[in-house]
């Protein structure tokens, strides 16, 4: 997959994905995933873009269907043709095989493959499924929580003061640049 968190969201909410062990008596699909895109941040994470399109043309050399191209303005992929839909999903699949080709290797030759497989895949899926049911927060928690950070942001911002000797706005790049 590339964007599998996406994908994973998609599945699920159409009953085709379940992250529960395999069961014969019911067919939805669980499977081990692999990403592209997490492959290529892993690999290349000071990159601006990880699209599929912008990898495709940096990897490969290949230009692609344009999503916008085919999906009407205001609309929906549900509302993109079957024959366009077939032709833009074949072409992401052919792309997205031939990046894990690419990707695969280097996350072996660099030593990533264990972190890939075992941490980042597992947690895509993780990722997936809170987005699915949402988390719960402790309103109260995080405002007590909030209140902290904030008086230690002051403290430590203090200090900054004293050491340059005047106040300035840190959040400012310009400023902060002078002051250093």
């Amino acid at each position: 997959m590339h964007n599998g968190k996406f994908d994973l969201e998609v599945l699920t909410a159409q009953g085709l994905f379940t992250q529960q062990k395999y069961n014969t008596n019911n067919l939805p699909l669980t499977a081990k995933i692999v990403d592209t895109m997490v492959a290529c941040w892993l690999l290349e994470s000071d990159r601006s873009s990880f699209s599929l399109e912008n990898l495709a043309e940096r990897k490969l050399g290949l230009s692609t269907i344009a999503y916008k191209d085919i999906v009407p303005k205001n609309g929906t992929f549900s509302d993109v043709p079957l024959e366009q839909a077939t032709k833009y999903a074949s072409e992401d699949t052919d792309l997205t095989w031939q990046l894990w080709q690419i990707f695969k290797e280097s996350l072996n030759k660099i030593g990533f493959d264990h972190l890939f497989y075992n941490l980042e895949m597992p947690i895509l899926q993780i990722l997936a499924k809170m987005e699915e049911v949402g988390i719960k927060i402790n309103k109260e928690e995080l405002k007590d929580y909030s209140l902290e950070l904030s008086t230690q942001i002051d403290k430590i911002q203090e200090q900054i003061f004293n050491i340059v000797g005047h106040e300035f706005n840190i959040a400012s790049p310009k400023q902060l640049q002078q002051v250093l």
